[in-house]
């Protein structure tokens, strides 16, 4: 009987053994480390990012920023097939409301804005705007604002007119008459199309990119660094002027929520895309 109880114990020490060496192996798994990183991680050069690709019955879901989980305070727009899985469709009269951009406020000296949008011509007297990133004390109560023109005022299925506008509190400000011959072509197709705007405090350039090539350059010469008071940025809105989504607006009766569609919305702070950066954005459908 103890011959017995001794090769049972000797057969559990065998197995015991081969549990603790088969354990000690080095398995398929990357070692500390080597584990993916985020590439847009907090406190990068990518200060805000909304994809809208939430597939969520709870729309305030569909259109958070991925940077710091910023959730927007309102969303009335509808999901709809995207360039890149889910986008938004804009509503008339309506729009996103972000209370902030996160940091890009405090990091505007320059900056990078990357979006895809889709639309039709806008019908007349509608300057239709995706993105409007609202400043109470500036003339159009907006620190950087970008809008199409109507068909009354030029734009057409072959060439889009179109303006944008940056202003600070010192009163300086900036305007891209993206009109005529520097019109966008194409933009107003009802397909997809990838825009990038950047602002190199360096040279003072302010550059547009369509479809992963650069359309426009302008000089705001002997301008240098962007300089916001980040106390009175009042919030972002996407897919309308400030007024129709509940921002303090003035001066912007003119102005009319975008239409179309809108996806993959990126501001980057003291970040100035290159172009092969911009054309990996583009081709990746990013």
């Amino acid at each position: 009987m103890k011959k017995i109880n001794q090769s049972a114990q000797y057969a559990v020490f065998l197995f015991s053994l081969c549990i603790v060496l088969f354990s000690c192996q080095k398995l398929d798994k990357p070692g500390l480390g080597d584990y993916p990183k985020d590439t847009n991680p907090p406190g990068g050069p990518l200060k805000f990012y909304a994809s809208f690709d939430g597939a969520s019955a709870d729309p305030l879901l569909n259109a958070v920023d991925s940077i710091r989980a910023n959730f927007a305070a309102s969303n009335p727009l509808t999901s709809i097939a995207g360039i890149n899985g889910k986008a938004v469709k804009g509503i008339d009269g309506k729009g996103i409301k972000y209370n902030s951009a996160n940091d890009f406020g405090k990091n505007v000296s320059s900056y990078s804005i990357s979006i895809w949008l889709k639309n039709t011509v806008p019908p007349a007297g509608h300057y239709e705007v995706p993105f409007s990133l609202a400043h109470k004390d500036l003339y159009y109560r907006t620190a950087i604002h970008f809008d199409v023109y109507p068909v009354d005022d030029g734009s057409t299925v072959a060439k889009a007119n179109a303006y944008f506008y940056m202003e600070q509190p010192n009163g300086n400000y900036f305007e891209a008459y993206l009109t005529g011959s520097d019109g966008i072509p194409n933009l107003l197709d009802n397909n997809w199309h990838h825009l990038v705007f950047t602002y190199d405090e360096a040279n003072s350039q302010f550059k547009l990119y369509k479809d992963g090539a650069l359309l426009y350059t302008q000089v705001w010469t002997g301008h240098g660094p962007i300089v916001l008071d980040n106390s009175k940025l009042i919030g972002l809105s996407v897919g309308a002027s400030n007024r129709q989504v509940g921002l303090e607006g003035a001066n912007d009766g003119w102005m009319f929520s975008w239409q179309g569609g809108l996806d993959q919305l990126r501001l980057y702070g003291k970040k100035v895309l290159s172009a092969a950066e911009i054309l990996a954005l583009y081709n990746s459908k990013l």
